[in-house]
Order: C-alpha cells, then sequence, then structure tokens
C-alpha cells in the first residue's frame, strides 16, 4: 500500500471548482427547463393557432359553400325572373298588335259608317227632291185629260171616259201630303196595259235596260217615275 501525501490548498481549490462547475450545471439546468417550459408554451400555442387555422379553413369552406348555393340559388331566380319579364313583354307586344289590329278595324268601321251615313244623306237628298217634284206636280190643278183616240191591243183593257176622285181624304189611314183629294175627269176612253212596263217593251223602245233583276217579261225596275217621264220625252 502506498500513501501519497497531498497538499490541503490543492484541495480546497478542486472543491470550489467543483462547487462553480456544479452551480454552473445547476444554472444550465434551470435554462434548459425554462427553454423547455418556453418550447412547450410555443408549441401549445402553435397547437391552438393550427386548430384556429383549421377551424376558420373549415367556416370559410363552409361559407364558401353557402355562399356559391345562395348564387346558384339567385342565379336561378334571375333566369325565372328573366322568363317572366320575356313572357310579359310577348303578352305586352301581343296586346299592342291586338290593340292595333282594333284600331284599324274601327277606323274601318267609322269610315263605313261615315260612308253609310254619306249615302243615307244623299238618297234622303234625292228622297226630299223626288217628293218636292211630286208636290209640286201634284199641285197643278188637273182637272180634264185628253188622250188619242184609243186603239184596242192584246194585253190591254179598256178604260172608259168619266170622272173619278183622285187622291184620299185626310182622315184616310195612311194617307201622304201628295196624295189630296181631287176629281179628274176624262173626256175618252183609253187602253191601259194589264201589266207594268216589261223590260222586253223598255227595250224594244229605249234600246237599253236598267233593271236589276234581269226576264223580258219581268217588270222594268231600278228607274223612278221622274226618270220614266225624263225618258219618255227623249
Amino acid at each position: 500500500m502506498i500513501l501519497l501525501q497531498t497538499d490541503p490548498s490543492l484541495g480546497n481549490k478542486t472543491l470550489q471548482k467543483a462547487l462553480r462547475e456544479n452551480t454552473e450545471f445547476k444554472k444550465t439546468i434551470v435554462q434548459l427547463r425554462e427553454e423547455l417550459q418556453h418550447n412547450e408554451q410555443i408549441s401549445q400555442l402553435e397547437l391552438i393557432e393550427t386548430r384556429k387555422l383549421k377551424i376558420a379553413k373549415h367556416n370559410l369552406q363552409q361559407t364558401k359553400t353557402e355562399l356559391q348555393t345562395r348564387l346558384e340559388t339567385s342565379q336561378e331566380t334571375l333566369k325565372k325572373e328573366q322568363r317572366k319579364a320575356n313572357r310579359a313583354i310577348e303578352v305586352i307586344q301581343e296586346e299592342k298588335t291586338k290593340a292595333e289590329q282594333e284600331r284599324k278595324r274601327a277606323e274601318q268601321e267609322r269610315n263605313r259608317v261615315e260612308q253609310e251615313r254619306k249615302r243615307a244623306n244623299k238618297a234622303e237628298k234625292a228622297l226630299q227632291e223626288e217628293k218636292l217634284k211630286r208636290e209640286q206636280a201634284f199641285k197643278k190643278p188637273v182637272d180634264t185629260i185628253h188622250v188619242r183616240k184609243p186603239k184596242p191591243s192584246k194585253g190591254f183593257v179598256l178604260i172608259p171616259a168619266g170622272s173619278f176622285m183622285m187622291g184620299s181624304p185626310k182622315t184616310e189611314k195612311g194617307h201622304q201630303s201628295d196624295e189630296f183629294l181631287h176629281r179628274v175627269k176624262l173626256t175618252r176612253s183609253f187602253y191601259a196595259q194589264q201589266t207594268q212596263v216589261t223590260q222586253a217593251q223598255w227595250k224594244a223602245l229605249m234600246g237599253n235596260n236598267p233593271s236589276g233583276f234581269k226576264g223580258n217579261s219581268l217588270p222594268v225596275e231600278q228607274m223612278s217615275w221622274f226618270e220614266a217621264c225624263d225618258r219618255r220625252t227623249l
């Protein structure tokens, strides 16, 4: 066995060095613990932020989906409203066309009524003129009618000479203002045709036929008494 003698001062230095190292090691341990706690806090914060980010992404995706759904619904609604608007425009156009057609028909009807009114006025004027002519003709006193010597003919009847009352009394139903009652005297007998003047007779005498319903044995029509008198003098 070998015994070694050591210096006491050397042992103290070593001990002090060991104590210093132990203190520094503790400090290092404390720092490491603090760093570890800090890192853990950071990790927790990162985890929380990650979770928040996931939730935000989820919410964003959900919001995006909802917005997309709303957009599609709005587009579909817009299309429906557009179709309704187009249909309304078509209906308005149809109504406008119908109104224009009705206006044209009304205008044509007004023109037709105006033409009918003018024709009616013209006919009324002609009737008044004819009535005036008749009144003027009947106002002339006719007491005696001189006729040529009668000649018998087929289809004629003899009207013997004599007198008769022409016209009608004012008290008679249907009396006209130009039918004043007066006596007419026939100085001679004459023959009168049993029927009205036929179209064949008129054509043979006048060379034309104004009738609307054609037929040789039919009476002449479309001819007034005054026109017949005027044509007789041709």
